[in-house]
């Protein structure tokens, strides 16, 4: 609202329309007369002589106004008994006689008697200011007699008789009662009208506007938090008003030389052009001066110039534009105010109007003081572009119900047009440009922010589809080049697009807490509920800061869709569930609920988080899950999560799901959860600097492409520098997490470089459950007192490999308190191993424990002293005799051992045919020179063999006692009877005498037969496989087929101090014979 005050001299004709322009007007004094209009007529005639009837008797003042009508002057005058519509005309009442000049008094709201300050003096007046005078008043109202002029426009002062303590009013006898407001509309605040201190105030629109606001300053000493809405615009309204003040007073003291003759022109060219013709002293008004911003002003004509001598009304007053509303001056009354503030009235109503006001004034910040809000349950606040501002822990919102409590709420992108004509993205030629379909260029502009999307699937692990937000750098036709390289490929086969995205701006929340409906229930059957504290959908540069929440079911905070984010300070603490069934927290899978701290749900680019404590929820930070519903394109990229620590939480205190890429954790803590510090489930993560302490689970879980799950793609990931101490504690989800590695690694391309590792109950590093990729890399390991609750004594265990990889082990130094046994422990033969920098103290086994010795690549002990091995390739013209012994049947196709030509050089036993199906008849055994006893150390060995024919044959693999005679350590028969023809022996026998022609797994101990397993699996003629057999030092074993381990682990497999050769025994149970080839035979032992 601007206020005109102009000086006493100036007089405006309000209700005069028209150009005034070089009109003259002298001010002078009414002059005396005996008419009166009641009496006397005007005689009013029209075209002929009197006696046509047409001359009339006319009151004079009726005939006046006609007049001055008919010159144009009161044009804006109508006649009649019934009053005109708009309250803006004059109206000639004729139900009286004479009939009455009225104008519309807007006061009191009725057609009034035109008087010469009513229709000449309603916007241009003296500057005066005129005192009401008080009959009677209390704190809150104050009656006062009706002024002579009372009217809009016009400043009055008054005397309160008491302080006001709640909303004031003025009572104008005889006229009304009136809200004593401050400009912008809201009522004021108590002690604003102080006992006995006079009180300017503007009458405008029936109401008292305060010009020069104190209650803040005054408040500010008893209670500074009542008045912090309040101080901004206070302080700005009261600068605006002292300068218009100021120039008004000015003005005033001007007007005192602008006496006199008045000249009117419409602009400063006109009065200029008019200036030869004026005399000396003339007051020249300009009503819109161009020189003076259009405002109207006075002139003298002083020697022939135009002299300025004031502005005929003030310059405008400016107010300074408020930057920020305060949600309490959206209560209606002061009892409302309150009962927002302490959350017994829910503030929803305000929020809308506070929103609603701030978009109307370009006000970028929602002001909240402190005070306890409460949320109604059916009702989300929309934001949809503000900074939501309260004052840190003393600012608490209350959600009520199931839904978001702030939610910004942009539409997502409609993914139509923009087809492009060619691949872009990874291995085209459009890195960072894309060439749309003719014509579609047009759609776009430079600079503007875009998605690029495709109908294709990221991973196959979900249904999330390819999109990047882009920025257009140039557009050339159909070629539209971006700031930034593709990270995907975009196929024409698959619809890639471009469309025009929409992003809201100016998001924030800062100062404030949030407490959630914990007592909700969240189950399976419901599907997804946004039960979220802050929900931020299609944003940029979106700022959350010193931001805690507290009983939140779903996401603390969620974003989606949002292109640039920082997230600083925030807490969150208890999430809440009361879910039944399959979301029951003692499930193996956890609550749905339970709260995530971060969430980033698809579609999010460039995103910080930095700092933060949240305890007792289910992840501290989570790329969330997928909800194809929702927006089914995009993931998480571009993510910094930094210094955020996570106290007690349900399932992994970090995660990733298998969206998302490229995001880096930082400085990050995870202590005292009930599961895994670190799952990561999403490719090229990385972790750096960061620890996990006191966990029931592992410090890390590293769940690549190629694990049993399919939800999970965390392939080439990073561990730098991480630190574990006491975990892998117990079993949670499903799993006894002792048996495992403080990091657990099924990640494609893992590095893992600075790893220390204190007090794990299991190893250091377990790689391989639930299969394992490729080209894994761990350097700098250092290990303490690890595998304290295991079974599994290794520092690295190697376990469970389903087809063939590289490792690369580089530095690892181990202190053990005695519970490790190995340094490394490679219980597959598919990996190709590589160590150095090998080292430990305190375990009690070998520096590396394999099943496959021949695929370890040892730099650090090329020729070990310490162990003793026995190999052959059967690479020459005849088997060495020095190594081997060999024996034959009588039949006469029994034929001895010996090396048969073939490029990968082996070793043929030929059985006999005789019918009678012996041993004796058709016997051939291989065995070595070499002795090895269990008891010296760990014996690991392997075969690689294939028979010609599976029928009638009978073949045993693996260490006997004797190497002297031909005997065939073991056979079977009907019922699977196991016969154990040597005293001490143990391998894999297949014996197709028996009911199941399997392969067994067999040992015999000082004649006591081990419990056979048949694996349940026979071999393939003429298809080599191969048998790794390990035999502990207590003579228990352990056997692995072509890698894969089976069976158990069979106790007293044969007598630790038994005198053992390695060695391949075959005869034929029929009349054919049968050729055994045998490619390799290797064992290895500590001396």
């Amino acid at each position: 609202m601007i206020v005109a005050i102009v000086p006493q001299v100036e007089i405006r004709l309000s209700y005069i329309r028209g150009s005034l322009t070089g009109a003259f007007f002298r001010l002078g004094k009414a002059m005396a007369t005996e008419f009166q209009d009641n009496q006397h007529y005007a005689m009013f005639k029209g075209a002929g002589a009197y006696r046509t009837g047409n001359a009339f008797d006319v009151r004079w003042s009726e005939i006046t106004l006609a007049a001055l009508r008919a010159a144009g002057v009161l044009d804006n005058m109508v006649d009649g008994t019934v009053p005109p519509s708009d309250t803006d005309l004059l109206w000639l009442d004729k139900n009286h006689d004479p009939a009455q000049l009225k104008v519309w008094d807007s006061t009191g709201l009725t057609w009034v008697l035109a008087t010469f300050a009513k229709l000449f003096d309603r916007n241009v007046h003296t500057l005066k200011v005129t005192p009401l005078v008080r009959l009677s008043g209390s704190a809150n109202l104050i009656s006062v007699a009706q002024p002579v002029n009372f009217f809009d426009g016009l400043l009055y002062s008054v005397t309160p008789v008491a302080s006001n303590t709640g909303n004031m009013f003025i009572t104008v006898q005889g006229v009304g009662t009136y809200p004593v407001m401050y400009t912008n509309d809201q009522h004021i605040q108590p002690n604003e009208m102080r006992a006995d201190a006079v009180k300017v105030l503007l009458y405008y629109g029936s109401k008292f506007y305060v010009l020069f606001p104190t209650a803040d300053a005054f408040n500010a000493m008893i209670a500074a938090q009542a008045a912090a809405g309040v101080a901004v615009f206070a302080r700005d309204a009261s600068s605006g008003y002292a300068s218009a003040a100021a120039g008004s007073a000015a003005a005033a003291v001007a007007a005192a030389d602008v006496v006199g003759d008045v000249k009117i022109f419409d602009t400063y060219a006109d009065a200029m052009a008019a200036l030869g013709s004026l005399e000396n002293d003339s007051v020249v008004r300009v009503l819109a001066d161009e020189t003076e911003d259009d405002v109207s002003t006075f002139y003298r004509v002083e020697s022939g110039v135009l002299v300025f001598k004031s502005y005929s009304v003030p310059k405008p007053m400016i107010f300074r534009q408020r930057d920020r509303v305060n949600l309490l001056d959206y209560a209606t009354t002061l009892s409302q105010r309150t009962a927002m503030r302490n959350g017994s009235t829910a503030i929803n109503d305000a929020w809308a109007d506070a929103v609603n006001d701030a978009g109307g004034q370009g006000v970028a910040q929602i002001h909240v003081p402190s005070g306890n809000f409460e949320s109604d349950d059916a009702e989300v606040l929309l934001n949809p572009g503000y900074v939501v501002c309260g004052e840190g822990e003393g600012t608490v919102f209350h959600k009520n119900g199931i839904d978001q409590l702030f939610s910004t709420q942009q539409a997502p992108p409609s993914i139509a047009d923009g087809e492009l004509a060619a691949d872009a993205g990874t291995g085209t030629a459009y890195l960072n440009s894309v060439q749309l379909a003719t014509g579609e260029g047009a759609a776009f502009t430079v600079g503007q922010t875009c998605l690029l999307v495709s109908e294709e699937a990221i991973t196959t692990a979900a249904g999330d589809k390819k999109a990047q937000i882009v920025t257009i750098q140039s557009i050339a036709g159909d070629l539209v080049r971006f700031w930034e390289t593709l990270r995907y490929s975009f196929s024409v086969a698959n619809t890639a697009r471009l469309v025009p995205l929409t992003l809201a701006s100016g998001v924030g929340y800062r100062d404030l807490r949030i407490i959630m409906d914990d007592t909700i229930t969240l189950e399976s059957s419901l599907g997804f509920h946004p039960n979220f504290g802050i929900d931020v959908q299609f944003a940029h540069d979106v700022i959350i800061d010193n931001v805690g929440v507290k009983g939140a079911v779903g996401s603390m905070i969620s974003l989606r869709g949002v292109k640039g984010a920082v997230l600083e300070r925030l807490t969150g603490s208890d999430g809440g569930s009361t879910t039944t069934g399959s979301d029951d927290p003692s499930s193996s899978e956890g609550a749905g609920g339970f709260a995530y701290g971060v969430s980033l749900s698809g579609l999010n680019q460039g995103i910080l988080v930095n700092g933060g404590v949240f305890e007792r929820i289910r992840h501290a930070f989570t790329t969330g899950g997928f909800y194809a519903s929702i927006f089914n394109y995009g993931e998480p990229v571009s993510v910094s999560v930094n210094s955020l620590v996570a106290i007690g939480m349900k399932n992994a205190a970090f995660d990733t799901h298998q969206a998302g890429r490229d995001i880096a954790f930082n400085s990050c803590k995870a202590s005292m959860g009930r599961f895994a510090g670190f799952q990561v489930r999403s490719m090229e993560t990385r972790l750096h600097n960061c620890s996990a302490s006191d966990m029931i689970g592992p410090a890390a879980w590293v769940r690549g492409g190629q694990s049993a799950s399919p939800q999970t793609a965390g392939d080439r990931c990073q561990i730098t520098d991480f630190t574990a101490e006491r975990t892998n504690l117990g079993s949670v989800l499903g799993g006894d997490w002792t048996a495992f590695g403080a990091i657990m690694d099924e990640g494609e391309e893992t590095l893992i470089n600075g790893l220390s590792v204190y007090r794990s109950s299991g190893p250091a590093i377990t790689v391989g459950r639930n299969g394992i990729a490729k080209r894994t890399r761990y350097k700098n390991i250092d290990a303490v007192d690890v595998c304290q609750s295991t079974i599994n004594k290794a520092v690295v265990h190697v376990i469970d490999t389903n087809f063939d990889q590289t490792i690369d082990i580089d530095g690892l130094s181990s202190l053990s308190d005695g519970k490790v046994v190995d340094l490394i422990k490679i219980d597959s033969a598919d990996p190709f191993v590589t160590i150095r920098g090998v080292r430990g103290s305190g375990h009690t086994g070998s520096r590396v424990s394999t099943v496959a010795l021949g695929r370890l690549n040892d730099e650090d002990a090329p020729i070990n002293p310490a162990v003793k091995e026995f190999s052959d390739d059967f690479i020459g013209r005849v088997l060495d005799a020095s190594k081997w012994r060999t024996h034959k049947g009588s039949s006469s196709a029994a034929v001895l051992p010996d090396l048969f030509p073939a490029p990968e050089g082996k070793v043929r036993l030929t059985t006999g045919n005789d019918a009678g199906g012996t041993v004796p008849l058709n016997g051939s055994q291989l065995s070595a020179g070499t002795i090895v006893r269990a008891d010296f150390g760990q014996i690991t060995s392997r075969f690689r063999l294939y028979m010609s024919a599976t029928t009638d044959v009978a073949v045993f693999v693996g260490f006997t006692d004797q190497s002297s005679v031909l005997e065939m350590p073991f056979t079977l028969g009907g019922g699977n009877a196991l016969t154990a023809n040597a005293s001490n022996a143990v391998g894999v026998l297949f014996d197709t005498a028996a009911d199941a022609d399997n392969w067994w797994l067999v040992g015999v101990k000082n004649d006591v037969k081990a419990t056979a397993q048949n694996i349940g699996s026979a071999p393939t003629a003429g298809l080599y496989e191969y048998w790794d057999i390990i035999i502990e030092m207590n003579g228990s074993a352990q056997f692995y087929r072509n890698g894969q381990k089976v069976g158990a682990v069979m106790v007293g497999a044969v007598q630790p101090n038994a005198n053992l050769v390695p060695a391949v025994v075959a005869f034929s149970r029929g009349s054919a014979s049968r050729n055994i080839d045998v490619d390799q035979i290797w064992h290895r032992q500590n001396r």
